[in-house]
């Protein structure tokens, strides 16, 4: 486990990841029934079974191998889900660190220049037209109470920043 996690699963290599994993198990499985007749030969105790080569064997083999199955994919499903909670964590973190990047870049465009331009041109249209120069005084002020208020919110409606957007153009 120790040495197919690192190399294929973090890797992303899945197809031999389950290559190795079911002829790693299969090796083991197939290791206790070797053990256990070795130990009883080598100690001269009484063998439990008489054959290796039958029904009661092979089912102890199929059950090993789905308990050693069983638990290196537990442990396989654990690094799978890190992995995947760091990845998803990163992927936010990096877009809301875009979406605040293009949120600033907006806030940006809004040139104080645009804000004398008008005021002058305000001043123009208050001798001449009293009525559209007051309209664009309040036109200005939603403007301003924008950028200094709602701007510096760190969340703002998108209903806010699109009439805000229909003002500046």
């Amino acid at each position: 486990v120790y040495i197919l996690v690192p190399r294929y699963l973090l890797r992303k290599r899945y197809a031999g990841y389950i290559g190795f994993s079911v002829l790693s198990i299969l090796l083991l499985s197939l290791m206790k029934p070797l053990q256990e007749y070795f130990f009883q030969e080598h100690y001269g105790l009484e063998h439990m079974r008489h054959t290796y080569l039958n029904g009661v064997a092979a089912l102890d083999l199929f059950s090993d191998f789905t308990l050693f199955m069983l638990c290196i994919s537990g442990g396989s499903i654990g690094v799978l889900l890190r992995g995947w909670l760091v990845e998803n964590t990163h992927r936010r973190e990096l877009e809301q660190k875009r979406l605040g990047a293009d949120l600033e870049a907006v806030r940006r465009q809004a040139d104080p220049g645009l804000l004398l331009r008008t005021l002058r041109k305000t001043a123009g249209f208050a001798k001449d037209e009293p009525a559209r120069a007051s309209e664009m005084v309040l036109l200005q002020s939603k403007l301003l109470r924008y950028q200094l208020y709602d701007a510096q919110r760190p969340k703002v409606l998108l209903k806010t920043e699109a009439e805000y957007m229909a003002r500046y153009l």
